[in-house]
């Protein structure tokens, strides 16, 4: 009786420490999620305050750009008008590479409207500029929307041929975000296809040191 007393005494101490770290460290989680939500605000004021400031139109574009992709998660409705108006400058000044990036924002922000058909369209009109002036990052950077727009309809074999793509290219310009981007979901999709064993070595490479060359 008494070993029954105190195990219940034991088992009742550790699901009050297991307890207590879980509401730890939903706490923590709720204040990172509180700072980097402050954090992106502070930029998107920011790069608000500079739109109203600067004259050149290519810089426009490209704060127009950065505002809808910081935007884009919390409303991608407003995203999208950024990269249009990113876009439509681009044309009239004939900047491509403005052109490209405003296109993959815009496919960005309607791939989390969940329109991922205008999603796909965009990212393969930005991918044609990308080739034309030879914008590997801007390439690499597409296919990984492709891949995702793939992965959030189920699309699963044909999201990992586009993660393979934008990793290549990674690889090929030693571009280190590029190349986390795509072995993390390299990761994600091989196990939503039930390959453990892929998914665990993709996985382990993101987290692996790597060097620049």
């Amino acid at each position: 009786m008494a070993k029954n007393i105190l195990q219940r005494f034991r088992d009742k101490k550790y699901n009050m420490i297991t307890n207590n770290l879980k509401i730890g460290l939903t706490l923590i989680l709720i204040m990172i999620g509180f700072i980097i939500n402050a954090q992106n605000q502070r930029k998107i004021d920011s790069l608000l305050q500079t739109l109203k400031l600067i004259n050149g139109d290519s810089l426009k574009v490209i704060i127009l750009n950065e505002l809808a992709y910081e935007i884009k998660d919390r409303d991608p409705l407003i995203a999208v008008k950024y990269s249009k108006n990113g876009l439509e400058l681009s044309k009239i000044n004939k900047f491509k590479r403005g052109e490209a990036i405003s296109l993959k924002e815009m496919g960005g922000a309607y791939a989390v409207l969940g329109n991922f058909k205008a999603a796909i369209d965009c990212f393969f009109k930005s991918i044609e500029i990308c080739q034309k002036i030879n914008y590997k990052s801007g390439i690499a950077e597409n296919y990984v929307g492709l891949g995702d727009a793939c992965y959030n309809q189920k699309n699963f074999i044909e999201a990992k041929s586009y993660f393979k793509k934008s990793l290549q290219i990674g690889e090929e310009i030693n571009d280190n975000t590029i190349i986390a981007f795509s072995l993390c979901n390299l990761g994600f999709v091989n196990h939503a296809i039930n390959e453990n064993k892929l998914a665990l070595y993709y996985l382990q490479r993101n987290y692996s040191p790597r060097k620049n060359k």
